[in-house]
């Protein structure tokens, strides 16, 4: 190559490509004729190494997006299992959870079909037609089904 460009003429004409990967755009932003553009993607590779990175990038993303979500999972199903202790500890005392209270109206039921909707979010599934109507058949299978397992 006759006019070979400094190595920090290089690494800008790739930064630039990194941003635009549009041969006329990196020519102009760095003062350069599109030639000498094209030769550099060629001799440096600079498409194989920016799907690479961004392979990479991708990669990534997903794996911390799957780690949160997992932690996220987590939290929400230890949430859960309190609430359920909370309301076997309740149904031992006698408690009524289904009693009217005006300020919190099926604060504890509602509360548990919330955080089933929620994992079931999290977990990409469908939240819809999940609900149940509350009453003591649904606490009683959950409170007594988490015994038997």
């Amino acid at each position: 190559m006759a006019n070979r460009l400094s190595k920090t003429k290089i690494e800008e004409l790739w930064a630039a490509w990194q941003e635009f990967e549009n041969v006329n755009q990196v020519a102009t932003k760095c003062g350069v004729h599109h030639k000498t553009v094209e030769r550099y993607l060629k001799l440096e590779k600079w498409d194989e190494r920016l799907a690479g990175i961004k392979a990479k990038a991708q990669q990534k993303a997903d794996y911390d997006l799957a780690q949160a979500r997992a932690e996220d999972i987590t939290i929400v199903r230890a949430v859960k299992r309190e609430l359920i202790k909370a309301l076997k500890k309740a149904q031992d005392l006698g408690v009524d959870m289904f009693a009217v209270d005006p300020a919190y109206p099926g604060r504890l039921t509602g509360a548990l079909d919330d955080l089933v909707k929620l994992e079931l979010l999290l977990m990409g599934e469908a939240t819809e037609r999940h609900g149940f109507e509350g009453g003591p058949p649904v606490i009683n299978f959950i409170t007594k089904g988490d015994d038997e397992g």
